[in-house]
């Protein structure tokens, strides 16, 4: 059965990688967007504002936000290592996202957030659903499928459910009843 296998194996990386490219290109424009806000916020505050401090200077009283966005100015002018802190510190948190646990917190945190959780369930349920599709019609017992099929979820926090899916699924519970248990996963994939 191996042309079969082949044949499924090709629409499953196909359809991965079209999913891939939906999502890229869906967030490519927001995250172009927030670049350049960041990098026009920061030449207005580090080179227009300051240019305006003497005549802020001379007036005799001045906006609570006027004033606000002065002083934010004169932070970023002249404690601009303070930045290069923070971005430090941003570099040493995302070594820290790689241990197990704060992964698994995170992963937790990606399924349940407003917009975007959703769409990560989406994407974990079709990914775990043509994997475990494509290895089952391949000939492959269940439970290996299943163990395989864990591996290409891509959250942490839904692979951590899995023991108890294999254990259910030998002792002879239905995998659409045993995939019941697992929060993450959207509801159509255990509906029979």
């Amino acid at each position: 059965r191996l042309d079969r296998v082949a044949e499924r194996l090709a629409v499953h990386y196909e359809k991965a990688h079209q999913m891939n490219q939906q999502v890229k290109s869906a967030l490519m424009y927001p995250m172009i967007l927030a670049v350049l806000s960041v990098a026009v916020v920061i030449v207005i505050v580090t080179f227009v504002l300051p240019q305006f401090s003497d005549l802020f200077s001379t007036m005799d009283s001045l906006p609570a936000v006027t004033l606000a966005l002065m002083a934010f100015s004169d932070f970023m002018v002249t404690k601009w290592y303070l930045l290069l802190g923070l971005a430090a510190l941003a570099a040493a948190l995302r070594a820290l996202r790689r241990s197990p646990s704060v992964r698994l917190a995170l992963d937790r945190g990606k399924l349940t957030m407003p917009v975007f959780g959703k769409l990560h369930r989406i994407i974990c349920t079709a990914r775990f659903a043509r994997t475990i599709s494509s290895l089952y019609a391949s000939g492959l017992p269940i439970i290996t499928a299943l163990q395989t099929a864990r591996d290409t979820i891509g959250n942490a926090y839904i692979v951590s459910q899995f023991d108890a899916v294999l254990a259910q699924v030998r002792s002879g519970v239905s995998l659409s009843a045993a995939l019941e248990s697992v929060d993450g996963f959207q509801r159509k994939l255990c509906s029979s």
